[in-house]
């Protein structure tokens, strides 16, 4: 199982997109980490709450995104998703009753070659910003407690 996970976290580390994401969490936590210490001046423990502040709302942004990833409001996106290939039907329909046969054959060898495979991407990127987030946010719980 360990080993399993241990090669699992050594591809997440090559990947392009698992960094992407990391990249773009880091930039949100800098951002509000800079915005919340110019903000509060005079403040004694101003160090310690802009790094809980920042760690905080970065755990919970990772968390509402991986909500909505394991399928929160999935019926309202299925209609979405009806209604889109319903009207796309009604277009392609459209389309084909404006095309003489031989345009009709050509445009349907298109459309049918179109469709490829959906890449399957894994949510291990969000899990590791997750778990760090909610260390870092653990961590200043503690400090400004004491």
């Amino acid at each position: 199982m360990w080993i399993k996970f241990i090669n699992l976290t050594k591809n997440q580390f090559q990947n392009k997109r698992f960094y992407f994401i990391s990249l773009v969490y880091l930039l949100i936590f800098s951002v509000l980490l800079i915005t919340s210490i110019i903000l509060k001046k005079d403040y004694e423990n101003n160090l310690i709450d802009s790094f809980l502040v920042s760690s905080v709302v970065c755990f919970c942004l990772v968390l509402l995104i991986l909500v909505f990833k394991w399928g929160f409001m999935e019926r309202t996106f299925e209609k979405f998703k009806e209604q889109k290939s319903l009207s796309q039907k009604i277009s392609l329909e459209k389309k084909l009753s404006k095309m003489n046969e031989i345009e009709k054959k050509v445009y349907l060898e298109q459309v049918i070659k179109k469709p490829k495979q959906k890449v399957f991407k894994s949510n291990y990127p969000f899990y590791f910003n997750l778990f760090i987030y909610l260390i870092l946010s653990i961590i200043f719980i503690i400090i400004s407690l004491v």
